[in-house]
């Protein structure tokens, strides 16, 4: 058994993962991936896959490391056989906002009905729950309950093992705070440097905001513990 603290990622994609990556990975001794091993993974479970992923957590140097995936979800036994200290954290988007930004990213692809016609897209096919004989819209919103219900469950059986945070979270000090809590990790590199950004977030279609690509979300992240914490009204 590794004494490495394992933070595992989750939520259904298009919810804010990749910027609580790059939160996390500010944090000192810390490394964190998105989707490690893509052409492994599977949503139902692979042993290939999890034994490979075990063995690249047990070889960084670093003492807290962790992957954010989706389809991890259906790993959370063999993880926590295999690992004492870890923690699951969930991200939840709304979710219409959530379906509206799946159709435009599979634009010309169904990974989440069945029957469907496969494409060049295939790898990713295997990585989601499959919903019979629905339209691509109506299968991605029960991919959104199906998910989040199995999610829900998990923290309500293991709650401290398993919490669930709004993606708004990962936009306000104290929503950060409530991470750093919950995944117990030291609050005072918070404190001393967090930048507190109200506006702009990718993530909101209330404006319809649309980030450059230096203005994007991991970038105003990705300083978030080398200056001094700074107000924005």
């Amino acid at each position: 058994m590794s004494d490495k603290k394992i933070i595992i990622g989750l939520g259904t994609g298009r919810c804010g993962t990749q910027s609580l990556v790059a939160l996390l990975n500010q944090y000192p001794d810390t490394h964190i991936d998105h989707e490690r091993f893509p052409i492994e993974s599977t949503w139902l479970p692979n042993l290939r896959y999890f034994n490979n992923l075990c063995h690249y957590f047990e070889g960084q140097n670093a003492t807290i490391v962790g992957d954010v995936s989706f389809y991890n979800l259906n790993y959370f036994y063999l993880f926590t056989e295999r690992y004492k200290d870890i923690k699951f954290i969930g991200l939840r988007r709304n979710k219409n906002q959530t379906v509206h930004s799946y159709f435009k990213k599979t634009e010309g692809r169904n990974h989440f009905a069945f029957p469907h016609k496969y494409d060049e897209h295939r790898l990713w096919d295997k990585k989601f729950p499959k919903f019979l004989d629905m339209e691509k819209e109506t299968a991605l919103r029960a991919y959104y309950d199906f998910y989040y219900g199995q999610l829900y469950y998990l923290q309500h059986v293991f709650p401290g093992t398993v919490k669930v945070f709004d993606v708004a979270d990962l936009n306000s000090q104290k929503g950060v705070e409530d991470i750093f809590k919950f995944l117990e990790l030291d609050k005072k590199y918070l404190d001393e440097n967090f930048i507190h950004v109200k506006k702009n977030i990718a993530m909101e279609t209330k404006t319809h905001y649309k980030p450059t690509r230096s203005d994007t979300w991991r970038n105003r992240l990705k300083n978030l513990f080398k200056v001094k914490r700074t107000s924005v009204d």
